[in-house]
């Protein structure tokens, strides 16, 4: 297995096309039906990267780069902060949606039901991506690995993610990280949409590691 050691860094504004492709590509299905086609979604990320708040702002996300840009991200923080980054995530939307605002609310209402309320205390993996190029490199176990250690190191002892049970390559890779479901979330109304259920998924910390 191959051992990245760029540091992660935080994100930066020149970073929004590089980021918002891996976002989207990291399912298709949830940005098509959140914001209406690759298109569009490449559009609205991009602009969503460049506020200065929000879930989907460089300013909380962390990158890894090499010399060709943007190789891999992720966003993880404490549970704690999820009903203020939604907050922020609320008025980022506002700032770039335009006439389109009410809509992609809506569609961002029916979206959350598949994510149960996070439980305190504990580490929360909102979103990890990496480039096509990296896949089956090692690298995504070994980010797996540092957010671990960044969470261990604040004192918690779970991290939390939510996987999407069509997506059978993602289930594998945090099972075999040591996550294991703890709650089956399923939407009817979605399943046309190729959105299936979310399973999210839970790993107990050795704070001893």
């Amino acid at each position: 297995m191959t051992e990245f050691r760029l540091p992660f860094c935080s994100g930066q504004s020149d970073d929004a096309e590089a980021a918002s492709r891996l976002l989207y590509e990291s399912d298709p299905p949830y940005y098509d039906f959140w914001l209406g086609n690759r298109a569009a979604a490449m559009t609205l990320l991009q602009a969503l990267w460049r506020q200065p708040e929000g879930g989907y702002s460089a300013a909380h996300c962390q990158v890894l780069r090499d010399a060709n840009g943007v190789r891999a991200l992720y966003y993880a923080y404490p549970a704690s902060r999820e009903a203020d980054l939604e907050l922020q995530s609320q008025r980022a939307l506002r700032q770039v949606a335009g006439d389109d605002l009410e809509q992609l609310q809506q569609r961002e209402a029916q979206l959350s039901l598949l994510f149960p309320r996070l439980a305190e205390p504990a580490y929360y993996l909102r979103t990890l991506c990496v480039s096509t190029p990296q896949r089956g490199a090692g690298l995504g176990a070994q980010m797996l690995r540092h957010i671990g250690d960044q969470a261990s190191e604040q004192g918690y002892t779970l991290l939390l993610t939510d996987v999407d049970s069509g997506n059978p390559g993602a289930v594998h890779f945090y099972q075999r990280a040591g996550f294991s479901t703890q709650v089956e979330t399923r939407v009817p109304a979605l399943l046309p949409y190729q959105l299936p259920a979310s399973l999210r998924m839970a790993k107990h910390l050795n704070l001893d590691c």
